[in-house]
């Protein structure tokens, strides 16, 4: 009876414990499968997200590099304003070379405006590629003669406002300091000329000869030597002191507002200070301001 009682304890302690070995093991079943199958939060690998709810590729932009030039083998043309309209807007000015660069361009169709004041204005369509891609294109500009009318009527805008008000603070200081050469929209049409260069004549220390170049005497120099001014029209160099200026080619008087001209760089105002402009700087302002 001992032996038998004692049988009996121990069979019944062995099922008690494989009853608890089997409630463990499906409680880990259990564990094991929320956190393969439940949300990011738990142990274990999140969901894998749907394609649909990727984040789109960004897109991947292009550059447009431009060269615009006189005719088909003429000259390249400086100080042309190329305004780009399509996907995105943009705008830039030709340096001496005739190039122009607009980089992380949006690929698509655009359409590119060329102005310059001694050329016929022209547009052209462009397809500008993405993927980092380089497009390379060449305008060319057609020289137009600016017809003058026997009489204007113009309504002339209240002066030191809109964006050529800093100019005319500018010019006050420069007045007040005796610095520099200032010629006004009143002086000009005092003189009724309408080259530049007739106006620039005016100072002893221009020098204008047949073909219309312009060049400087620096203030304070005892020799004759001269040299080649920088030009800014609108905000915008478009003449380099290593290069012949002909100051006709860019406005007209009818078209200036005002006129600056520093003859060394003790007078040149900072903004327009540089290793090239030692010589002197011109400075033209249009009446629509840039």
């Amino acid at each position: 009876m001992t032996s038998s009682t004692h049988g009996d304890s121990g069979s019944r302690r062995a099922s008690v414990a494989l009853r608890s070995m089997a409630t463990i093991l499906a409680m880990l079943g259990v564990v094991c499968a929320a956190a393969t199958l439940g949300p990011a939060g738990l142990i274990g690998p999140a969901p894998a997200l749907a394609a649909q709810d990727l984040p789109p590729e960004t897109e991947e932009f292009g550059r447009l590099l431009g060269l615009v030039r006189e005719g088909e083998t003429g000259p390249a043309v400086p100080g042309a304003r190329v305004t780009l309209r399509g996907p995105e807007e943009r705008s830039a000015v030709t340096g001496e070379s005739g190039e122009f660069r607009m980089e992380l361009l949006p690929p698509g169709l655009y359409r590119v405006e060329v102005e310059h004041l001694a050329y016929r204005r022209i547009e052209v369509e462009v397809e500008v590629a993405g993927g980092e891609q380089t497009t390379r294109v060449e305008l060319r500009l057609m020289r137009d003669a600016i017809a003058i009318d026997p009489v204007t009527v113009e309504v002339e805008a209240r002066r030191g406002t809109g964006p050529l008000v800093g100019v005319y603070d500018r010019v006050a200081r420069q007045q007040a300091l005796g610095l520099g050469r200032i010629f006004t929209r009143d002086e000009f049409e005092h003189r009724g000329t309408s080259r530049v260069s007739s106006l620039l004549q005016t100072m002893p220390s221009v020098r204008v000869n047949s073909r219309g170049n312009v060049t400087l005497r620096a203030r304070g120099s005892v020799s004759q030597r001269t040299c080649n001014p920088e030009v800014w029209l609108d905000g915008f160099r478009v003449g380099r002191s290593d290069d012949a200026v002909n100051i006709d080619d860019f406005v007209t008087v009818s078209q200036l507002e005002v006129m600056e001209v520093y003859t060394g760089p003790s007078q040149i105002p900072f903004e327009f200070l540089s290793s090239d402009s030692m010589c002197g700087v011109i400075v033209l302002w249009t009446r629509r301001g840039g």
